[in-house]
């Protein structure tokens, strides 16, 4: 199985990326116009695959807790890092395991997101079931939407004595902190059938209601996601956000290949396409449920002629129960 998605959206005043402390990350892109031609655009504001992995990796670790999925020490401690070795494994009187599949057991966080074991004589790696594009600003849309600013904040201490340590008034200092308004784009893809399938140990698996467990709580993770809930600096930057056109799709055999990016201003038409066709040619059972209230009747009326049926929603949390249904999950 494997679940794909194309997402457009609007977030106003986010915190995204930062390379430095009144910086955020920018870089140019190519992307070719509806007419034919190539444009190059010399700087947008975009935020990378890891940041975006990193707020699926919390969500599936919040669903995950409330189901009472495993979890190891450090996920559950939305710490994502690399497999300890064996004296900090001991320190938090904690054991991993030795193999993929014990590892995989033990927490759905390395059983989706991946691990690597380095301290061993053999390392041990586990690629991701879930991978993500760069969100980019879009570029098709006019310079006069993107902005760009620097936001001074102040952390303030009521009083500060005169004969107080130097130490006190330097916790009290202004900081810099950037923010953008654009309109962005990623794409996503969720390899269902790995997840839970140890591919060191014979393909060995885990227990099966687990699985589908895990299955769907990768999917409903996504659903967090459309509203912004990706950046840096949540806390006090949540963007003020909205999707514009959600692309959902599913197939039972995983034929399906990513969605077209929606850098490209005909991406919901060719992905349709192209995700049809890949269907059609691998024998595999599709799904495709899309979510884009301000796009022309005609191309509506394209999309349905490609699939032979209607795949457009009233919201995006309504496709992915339809997507979730589907999968049997």
């Amino acid at each position: 199985m494997r679940f794909v998605i194309a997402y457009e959206g609007l977030l106003n005043v986010a915190s995204l990326n930062l390379e430095r402390a009144a910086e955020i990350r920018k870089m140019p892109v190519a992307f070719l116009k509806e007419d034919g031609e190539v444009e190059f655009v010399s700087e947008v504001p975009a935020i990378s695959g890891v940041m975006l992995k990193h707020w699926h990796f919390r969500n599936l670790v919040e669903l995950s807790r409330e189901d009472n999925d495993s979890l190891c020490l450090f996920c559950n401690r939305l710490e994502a890092i690399r497999i300890p070795p064996r004296s900090v494994q001991d320190y938090y009187n904690t054991s991993y395991g030795g193999t993929e599949k014990e590892l995989i057991e033990k927490c759905v966080g390395e059983d989706v997101h991946g691990f690597l074991v380095t301290e061993e004589k053999e390392s041990l790696r586990r690629e991701s079931c879930v991978r993500f594009s760069w969100a980019i600003g879009l570029p098709r849309f006019s310079d006069e939407y993107r902005r760009i600013m620097i936001v001074q904040h102040t952390r303030n201490i009521s009083k500060i004595p005169l004969d107080a340590p130097e130490e006190l008034r330097r916790l009290q200092m202004p900081y810099p902190r950037p923010y953008a308004s654009d309109f962005y784009g990623f794409v996503s893809i969720a390899d269902l059938s790995r997840i839970g399938i140890s591919y060191t140990d014979n393909l060995e698996g885990i227990d099966q209601n687990t699985r589908k467990m895990r299955q769907k709580n990768t999917i409903l993770a996504y659903g967090r996601m459309l509203q912004g809930e990706i950046g840096a600096n949540l806390s006090r930057s949540l963007p003020a956000s909205t999707p514009l056109t959600v692309f959902l799709a599913a197939s039972k055999r995983g034929a399906i290949p990513a969605p077209i990016h929606p850098i490209y201003p005909s991406y919901l038409s060719e992905s349709t396409k192209l995700i049809e066709n890949a269907a059609e040619l691998f024998r595999d059972e599709l799904r495709v449920r899309i979510y884009a209230p301000y796009i022309d009747q005609s191309t509506k009326n394209h999309i349905i002629s490609l699939l032979g049926e209607d795949p457009f929603v009233d919201d995006p949390y309504t496709g992915l129960r339809h997507i979730i249904d589907f999968l049997g999950l």
